[in-house]
């Protein structure tokens, strides 16, 4: 049984005989925990919000470290150069009159990936 307790601020359970729900406050004893009782544990409300907090950082940090190493800054695409592997150009495909919405040769991570698809239209 789950129930607020108001004397340390947490969320507190209990393990009582079945259809009690509190025989250690009406002068009941302790049971163990088996079939027809239930088992209880004590953790406080803060434990997941710090949980989240801290996978929130994380999931932060690496994005801005994916950032940092990305060849070109945010909005535009690294294309490949024509006749060149190891050779990119950053282009804003959405606005790029030219790149008809992405890149002529290829996106530049492609390029080294041997089952890209380079220069289909």
């Amino acid at each position: 049984m789950y129930y607020p307790n108001g004397g340390t601020g947490q969320f507190d359970c209990r393990c009582n005989d079945a259809y009690t729900i509190d025989a250690a406050g009406a002068g009941g004893t302790s049971t163990n925990c088996g079939p027809n009782a239930w088992f209880t544990y004590t953790h406080s409300p803060d434990a997941s919000a710090s949980g989240l907090a801290r996978r929130r950082i994380r999931a932060r940090l690496e994005q801005l470290r994916l950032e940092r190493q990305a060849p070109c800054p945010r909005g535009m695409t690294a294309c490949s150069l024509e006749g060149s592997a190891d050779a990119y150009e950053c282009i804003d495909t959405r606005s790029e009159l030219e790149s008809c919405g992405g890149c002529m040769y290829g996106v530049y991570q492609d390029a080294l990936n041997v089952n890209s698809t380079t220069g289909t239209k």
